[in-house]
């Protein structure tokens, strides 16, 4: 299994992706948020982690107490663009840049549903992402309430899109 560590400021999130080994994608998450945890070292107490799997390949993230994250890996140009209308509000899919693959748009509003610890009854759309240019997420409306949030997306591999979605935590 290969395994690389990845650290992003302004807060300090850290990542981990796993590929290969002949590991259950499950087994391989798990390695990963422990290269997470050992990367962010001593100084950085780990207050919420996101996990993700997929296909072979698996990634973790950390934030520190008083962040929440979520993390999402999906294949790229798995998403139909016919489909976003399945899964986004008309206000994402008007904002979504044309050129970024539909896979993006979902890998982030997956990554926002785990930093919210939505229910699973809870209709998708009811999530919604405010995208700025580019396609980076500014804030998180989740039934109606806006949460200030920043966005990553990323390209780990070809043919992969990877996702983080984090947000301070309400005092």
């Amino acid at each position: 299994m290969r395994l690389t560590v990845r650290h992003h400021d302004p807060y300090p999130l850290t990542y981990a992706l796993a590929r290969g080994g002949g590991m259950a994608d499950g087994d391989m998450a798990r390695m990963a948020a422990g290269a997470a945890l050992r990367a962010a070292g001593p100084a950085v107490a780990p207050g919420a982690a996101s996990l993700s799997h997929r296909d072979g390949r698996a990634a973790a993230a950390l934030a520190p107490i008083g962040v929440r994250i979520g993390i999402d890996l999906e294949r790229a140009r798995a998403v139909p663009r016919e489909h976003e209308r399945m899964f986004a509000t008309s206000a994402e899919r008007r904002t979504w840049p044309r050129w970024r693959d539909a896979s993006g748009l979902w890998a982030l509003k997956e990554a926002a549903w785990k930093a919210f610890g939505c229910p699973d009854d809870l209709p998708f759309t009811a999530l919604e992402l405010e995208i700025g240019r580019g396609g980076t997420v500014s804030a998180v409306r989740v039934d109606g309430r806006a949460h200030a949030a920043r966005s990553l997306l990323r390209r780990p591999w070809p043919g992969w899109v990877l996702a983080l979605v984090w947000a301070e935590e309400a005092p």
